[in-house]
């Protein structure tokens, strides 16, 4: 967390942002930036990864993540969160508090693949001699509501190249492998040795 130290800059660059900087100038790689689902609303996740998906032509995705900091709450001023310690996830209050943020993350990535299918993949035409660029009977709404979010939709951006961009997500221990195994395509685990990895996969 924050440790006071003023002797060098902390902060750090929007990573959809450099993705989308980045994606004209390669070709072979996949571009999966981290944004959290904690402090960004789907709706705008949605957007900013279909959109990187049309930058790079098909090569987008996103590694959903969970912000569970204090620290990190403080910047955005929408609610406040427990400060974690060591040990923390003993205290019900933590254990509640990062079983929330797993909730909101499954709620987050589910809204963000609906978005991504609101628009068939013919939606636009482009038919300028009768002035219609969409089809409007292929746009449809998505009508999520849960705990969290309330998203009627459509998106604002057309269905991306891929149709739905990969989802990734880091699963360090049993909560976030649950997480990841109901809502991402890519996992990226921490095992300790091959038994470990065994047990993970298992």
């Amino acid at each position: 967390g924050p440790d006071g130290r003023t002797g060098q800059v902390r902060g750090r660059l929007d990573a959809v942002l450099i993705a989308a900087q980045v994606a004209p100038a390669t070709s072979r790689i996949g571009l999966v930036p981290t944004a959290t689902t904690t402090h960004t609303e789907p709706f705008h996740v949605s957007t900013a990864i279909a959109t990187l998906d049309y930058v790079s032509s098909g090569r987008a995705g996103w590694r959903a993540q969970v912000s569970s900091q204090a620290g990190e709450a403080a910047h955005f001023g929408r609610r406040e969160f427990p400060d974690l310690h060591p040990g923390g996830l003993a205290d019900p209050v933590i254990t509640e508090h990062v079983a929330d943020l797993f909730g909101e993350a499954a709620d987050a990535v589910e809204v963000v693949r609906r978005l991504w299918d609101s628009w068939a993949d013919d939606a636009v035409i482009r038919d300028v001699a009768t002035g219609r660029f969409v089809d409007r009977d292929k746009l449809h709404y998505i009508g999520f509501e849960g705990r969290w979010f309330s998203v009627r939709g459509p998106s604002i951006t057309p269905r991306p190249p891929q149709g739905q961009p990969v989802v990734a997500a880091l699963a360090h221990g049993p909560l976030p492998q649950r997480f990841a195994a109901a809502a991402a395509d890519v996992v990226f685990v921490t095992p300790r040795d091959a038994d470990d990895a065994r047990a993970i996969a298992g």
